[in-house]
């Protein structure tokens, strides 16, 4: 039987079951998050070879015709693949052939999201499971549902000299509670005392399970915390299970860039730092104890480059004041958090844009959700990526200063300057290639001197641009 419900989407992910794509949607809802399988999902891609050199008796692979064409001005072929590893063997045939293919970078789940213009909030039907935590055949859309989020603030205490755990700490609206290992009793019910790390990761991730949060919030929380933990359940054996059904979480690192991502099924992990830079913050430090101080004018209980030894002394000495110590951090982080509303505007910029709530950057990404379903529905899909060598366009000119005290000096500020550009000149992708393809349509010479036409149909960025100004005044801010 079918089942309704509302909810928000926490995380998303596809992977390959038993030779099948398998989409899976991590949804709060009011009961709790559950996880989405919606039906009959394939692997999409186009690419400019003909229809007639690709196979078309590969099981689990479908190439037609389709009513889209290249910005070369050419028709493309729709490949749909039923997994992920023919998708790859598609591609790789393809390329050796010589031909272009289109959009294969765009991940399953976020194509099924963007192209049926789903964010954050939706409403979905599906067949529960006898645990009602799995919903299959599932059918998605959007919707308006706003979740309350149950967040943790974390951070862990480390042995700088046995490169050891010590201690994890988090605190919540309804928990406040210190994870310590220790041969000393507890003289508070704050701490739980473990013998070793093994136990105590065990104990945590039991924690985790029972009261199963939303949102984890920390200061270089993947980075360190979050890596940290990651390395030591490796170095133990055991499987980091963070996730809302007990599935492993993934800690991972980019080449060369210094940036951490976290991938927990159900559940999100957002770093103070990274969203203070995204929400515009400026400080002359990003620690701690320097925003702390600058925003709430309170701060760490010890600090400096040294502490680590005070750290490891109150540790074996002083067990109440290091757990003070584990948890002011966590207090500050939560306090941090909400007088500047982050987790909203985190939200709000997966509202705006449908990007991954984990998904703190991404201006890339947030682009394509919005761009591509209006490209589409024009009848154009992406241009491949280009191996040519990047040529940058020129910015605004800034004339040279002269040095001096003035007197009645004017300041001319242009409010929201490009937006007015790109909407004066029409300056968009497929507007460009509207002006080359279709001459007869009216064009308007922007300052590189680049042609885009004034045809509305081929202005798709006008109306992206449009969507944030909709979003704001439905909202009242």
């Amino acid at each position: 039987m079918f089942v309704e419900k509302m909810g928000y989407i926490v995380s998303r992910q596809t992977r390959d079951v038993d030779g099948y794509i398998e989409m899976s949607l991590f949804i709060k809802t009011p009961q709790g998050t559950v996880k989405v399988l919606p039906d009959r999902q394939l692997s999409v891609f186009f690419t400019n070879a003909p229809l007639t050199s690709l196979p078309q008796d590969v099981v689990g692979v479908q190439c037609t015709e389709s009513h889209y064409r290249s910005f070369d001005n050419e028709p493309v072929v729709l490949v749909q693949s039923h997994s992920l590893t023919l998708h790859q063997q598609m591609l790789n045939f393809i390329k050796q052939k010589g031909y272009a293919v289109f959009e294969e970078d765009i991940k399953a789940h976020n194509r099924y999201l963007m192209e049926r213009n789903i964010r954050g909030a939706v409403r979905f039907i599906g067949v529960p499971d006898a645990s009602e935590q799995v919903f299959r055949q599932a059918r998605v859309i959007p919707s308006n549902w706003q979740p309350e989020w149950k967040v943790w603030s974390l951070d862990i205490e480390t042995s700088v000299s046995s490169n050891t755990l010590l201690s994890i700490g988090i605190t919540a609206k309804d928990q406040r509670v210190a994870f310590v290992v220790t041969e000393q009793s507890p003289s508070s019910s704050l701490i739980q005392r473990f013998s070793d790390e093994k136990s105590l990761l065990l104990a945590f991730i039991r924690f985790v399970k029972k009261h199963s949060p939303d949102i984890f919030i920390g200061w270089n929380l993947i980075g360190f915390d979050l890596q940290f933990i990651d390395q030591r359940c490796q170095a133990l054996g055991i499987r980091p299970a963070f996730g809302v059904n007990g599935e492993s979480w993934s800690i991972r690192s980019s080449d060369n860039q210094g940036k951490y991502f976290a991938s927990i099924p159900g559940r999100v992990a957002l770093d103070g730092i990274t969203l203070l830079k995204v929400g515009g913050y400026h400080f002359e430090s990003y620690s701690l104890n320097h925003v702390s101080q600058e925003i709430l004018a309170d701060g760490k209980l010890l600090h400096g480059s040294e502490r680590w030894q005070e750290i490891e002394r109150l540790h074996k000495e002083d067990l109440d004041a290091f757990v003070a110590y584990n948890l002011q951090d966590c207090d500050l982080v939560m306090r941090i958090f909400e007088k500047l509303k982050l987790i909203e505007l985190q939200q709000t910029r997966v509202d705006l844009t449908g990007i991954p709530l984990e998904q703190t950057g991404g201006s890339v990404a947030a682009f394509e959700n919005l761009y591509l379903p209006r490209l589409h529905s024009a009848g154009w899909v992406a241009p491949a990526w280009s191996n040519d060598e990047f040529v940058a366009s020129p910015g605004g000119f800034v004339m040279s200063s002269i040095p001096g005290l003035y007197k009645n000096v004017l300041v001319f500020d242009f409010k929201s300057l490009y937006p007015s550009i790109i909407r004066t000149f029409h300056v968009d992708p497929l507007a460009r290639i509207m002006a080359q393809v279709m001459p007869v349509s009216v064009e308007v010479k922007s300052p590189p001197s680049t042609a885009c036409s004034r045809d509305s149909c081929s202005w798709v960025l006008g109306r992206t641009l449009s969507s944030p100004a909709r979003y704001f005044a439905s909202t009242g801010w």
